[in-house]
């Protein structure tokens, strides 16, 4: 894939797991293994706030391959490495996330570590239209301070250039990651449309291809349309390291 990450700027990285494809996935349109960064098409990511309550997310980290034994020591590892991790599943550092598949997720069979950025020219956009709010319990008084992914991207840092670039995946976006484009079945509507087939993992080959799903979606709603969930969308370059 001809793309120069420099190009892109980083909004953090990710542990999550390959999906397969279900009965609402266009079969001649998808692989059978899928990537994805929304939890609604991939078995979920792992995320920071199972150790701020292990009790409450037992199940939650339980289910996604952490050993029960492994549990008590959740809440200490995020403690020690808050300044590299941010809710709700955000890694700021390729070797955080490898640290924690290290630490927690004995069974890798399944795994995947992903990269994500946005073109630059999106980044200001982005963040202007994702303002987020922080409440303080110390002092007891709200701020606007980034975190998650509006952070990584506030970094304004290239993804590191050690990984496998897979394509690109039309997200939604609120607090965190959404819906994915697929969530709203559009691989059909997009092929007719653009002649658009997705190709590893289900990805979109090309920001150009990626950009008319965007902006197709976009143009719905400024029509009044829903033509997805009504959320902002955006093209995420994709990007694939291995584990260790």
């Amino acid at each position: 894939m001809d793309i120069d990450l420099r190009d892109y700027t980083a909004g953090g990285y990710f542990i999550t797991k390959y999906a397969q494809r279900d009965e609402n996935r266009s079969p001649d349109l998808f692989p059978e293994q899928l990537i994805s960064l929304s939890s609604h098409i991939s078995p979920g990511k792992a995320s920071i706030y199972w150790g701020w309550d292990i009790d409450k997310n037992r199940d939650e980290a339980l289910a996604f391959g952490i050993p029960a034994a492994k549990l008590p020591e959740l809440a200490t590892w995020y403690q020690a490495t808050h300044e590299v991790v941010g809710f709700p599943d955000v890694y700021y550092t390729l070797d955080a996330a490898r640290e924690f598949v290290e630490a927690f997720l004995p069974v890798k069979d399944n795994l995947v570590v992903l990269g994500i950025a946005l073109p630059k020219s999106l980044v200001d956009g982005f963040l202007g239209d994702n303002q987020q709010t922080s409440y303080n319990p110390n002092t007891q008084e709200y701020s606007h301070e980034p975190y998650g992914i509006n952070l990584a991207l506030s970094k304004r840092e290239p993804l590191l250039p050690s990984g496998e670039i897979l394509g690109f995946e039309v997200v939604s976006h609120y607090y965190n990651l959404g819906c994915s484009w697929l969530c709203s079945g559009l691989e059909r509507d997009m092929h007719q449309e653009f002649g658009i087939r997705p190709g590893k993992y289900g990805l979109i080959e090309t920001f150009e291809e990626a950009n008319k799903v965007y902006e197709w979606i976009l143009e719905g709603e400024k029509k009044g349309e829903q033509r997805a969930e009504p959320e902002p969308y955006y093209p995420w370059l994709i990007v694939q390291y291995p584990l260790v």
